[in-house]
């Protein structure tokens, strides 16, 4: 049918047969292209017929015969609507075949999420009260150093550091210049008050933070949770540790100086209330408080490292130190506690499953992160009617979280180390939140072990200082410190699962683990990408003794 025919007007025709095509016209309910050439069809045919007739009469009369031999409209607009479908071309056909299908699929995917939408978890645990009491264990606020160190942080935060100092924070006093030497007595001066807060803290014998939650945080509970719990937490437990770093840097300060002026037990003092106010934050909380802890700690140790080598404690002062710093590791039960990092996934958990009453149920949508590690695993889910449900997901946290302690007390050096992370990842495998967190708790089963190493080397090199200082001559080993009541017992180093390397030297000796490396590099440091020895490097010895210059 040309252009000319299809868009040809019925309104010369009979009004029954004009009626009868725009009828048909409209229940074909196709395409409106395809409606515009059945009705220049059904005109151009009508025309046709009605062409011999001269009289209106005889046109209606010939008209509504044609309109009887018709039929139904709808039958009518029907078949044609078939027609024109088996007429169209082969691409046309399965393009529309290829759209009805992916239709289907979306629709049946639609069915397949609706128990994902369908219902409403049960909060029947609260968290936060949880970990709260966890942290706080029953004691009494008057026992708890948190407040104090807050308050020391403020104190300290009302006195800016001395432009001369800022690019010389690591500078040892004796290499600074006057006018550095005089800023820095004048800005010590003025932290007195938050020094002397700090001070007092750290022998408080707990420390614990009340965890709270913003209102915007809080209110978004009734509605269920993606992280808001978690962020909340991290947010608020995170706001005064930059503080914390900042009064350490100024207590290093301090202890330097009073080492510099000839005040070496003060010094020595100092650098003891650095490493216990790190001990304070380490073994409780989250793991970002604990990280902090540990840094805190490290920077105690290694400014007593820096003094021991500055300067020329006696014996007496030296064995208090020491006497010090055991009693404090002793008495710390864990270093790195991973239960408040279990609750949080305990709570994701609560908000984003529903619950039987039985410890069980199916996922919401908001848990899907929990399930479905990947595109794959969400679309075969959804396929499926099956993720996994509560009671297994619980499970693998269990799983996860106790291989991962399991990592932290196991040394480095055991064969045990390699596939028990292993196994950590194999675990962590479809949980993609689990997944985020395996390669973390490897690295804070390494940060344990740092500690404890450096701990270790700290307390043996205060030992072998001691012994030289009253017997005029360093030991041949280490048996001869244990032996002599230097060292309670052999200190042994995690990454050879033997003791320390000890060496004599010219003049003094060697104290160095064999690093994560393993492997016995005589006792020389590791180097960073620019070729600098560096402490704690993974391609050298860690070298405790003696002190790294640069």
């Amino acid at each position: 049918m040309d252009r000319s025919n299809r868009d040809r007007p019925a309104d010369l025709l009979p009004d029954c047969a004009a009626a009868f095509i725009d009828l048909v016209t409209e229940k074909i309910r196709y395409r409106k292209k395809v409606r515009q050439e059945v009705r220049g069809e059904l005109v151009a045919h009508f025309e046709d017929e009605l062409r011999d007739n001269a009289s209106e009469q005889d046109r209606e009369q010939k008209a509504r015969r044609l309109v009887a031999e018709f039929g139904d409209p709808k039958v009518l607009a029907a078949l044609v609507r078939r027609a024109k479908k088996r007429c169209r071309p082969l691409w046309a056909k399965v393009l529309v075949r290829c759209l009805q299908a992916i239709g289907a699929v979306f629709l049946y995917l639609q069915i397949c999420a609706l128990p994902l939408i369908i219902g409403r978890p049960t909060i029947r645990v609260n968290y936060l009260d949880w970990i709260n009491d966890l942290v706080r264990a029953g004691r009494d606020e008057s026992l708890n150093a948190r407040p104090s160190f807050d308050r020391a942080a403020e104190l300290a935060a009302k006195v800016p550091w001395p432009p001369e100092l800022l690019a010389h924070l690591t500078t040892w006093p004796g290499d600074m210049n006057d006018q550095q030497r005089k800023a820095t007595a004048d800005f010590l001066d003025k932290n007195t008050q938050a020094f002397d807060v700090l001070r007092d803290a750290v022998r408080k014998p707990y420390c614990w933070r009340n965890y709270q939650l913003d209102p915007e945080t809080r209110d978004s509970f009734p509605q269920g949770l993606t992280t808001s719990f978690s962020a909340g937490l991290v947010r608020h437990a995170t706001e005064p540790l930059g503080g914390y770093r900042d009064l350490t840097r100024r207590l290093r300060l301090e202890s330097e100086w009073k080492a510099y002026t000839g005040d070496l037990e003060g010094s020595l003092r100092d650098c003891l209330d650095l490493v216990r106010f790190g001990v304070h934050l380490e073994g409780k909380g989250l793991l970002i408080e604990q990280l902090v802890g540990a840094a805190l700690d490290g920077c105690g140790q290694s400014c007593l490292f820096n003094i021991l080598d500055k300067t020329n404690p006696s014996a007496g002062i030296l064995k208090g130190v020491q006497q010090e710093l055991e009693g404090l590791y002793s008495s710390q039960k864990v270093v790195v506690s991973l239960d408040t990092e279990k609750a949080l996934q305990y709570e994701y958990v609560q908000r984003t499953f529903t619950d039987d009453g039985k410890g069980n149920g199916r996922v919401l949508r908001r848990g899907v992160p929990l399930v479905a590690s990947d595109w794959r695993s969400l679309l075969a889910g959804l396929l499926l009617f099956r993720y996994p449900d509560r009671r297994e997901v619980t499970r693998q946290i269990d799983g996860f979280f106790e291989a991962a302690e399991r990592q932290i007390g196991i040394m480095p050096s055991s064969d045990e180390w390699e596939g028990n992370q292993h196994k950590l990842n194999e675990i962590a495998r479809g949980n993609p939140f689990l997944q985020l967190e395996s390669p973390t708790f490897p690295r804070m089963a390494q940060l344990a072990w740092h500690m404890k190493t450096h701990r270790a080397a700290l307390v043996t090199t205060l030992g072998v200082i001691r012994y030289q200082k009253e017997t005029g001559q360093y030991p041949t080993d280490l048996n001869e410190l244990v032996a002599a009541g230097y060292l309670n017992r052999l200190p042994i180093d995690p990454y050879s699962g033997r003791p320390l390397v000890y060496r004599q030297t010219d003049g003094g000796f060697l104290l160095y683990s064999l690093g994560t490396n393993l492997k016995d590099n005589g006792g020389k440091l590791g180097t960073d990408s620019q070729g600098r020895p560096r402490m704690w490097a993974d391609n050298g010895d860690w070298v405790f003794w003696p002190v790294n210059k640069e």
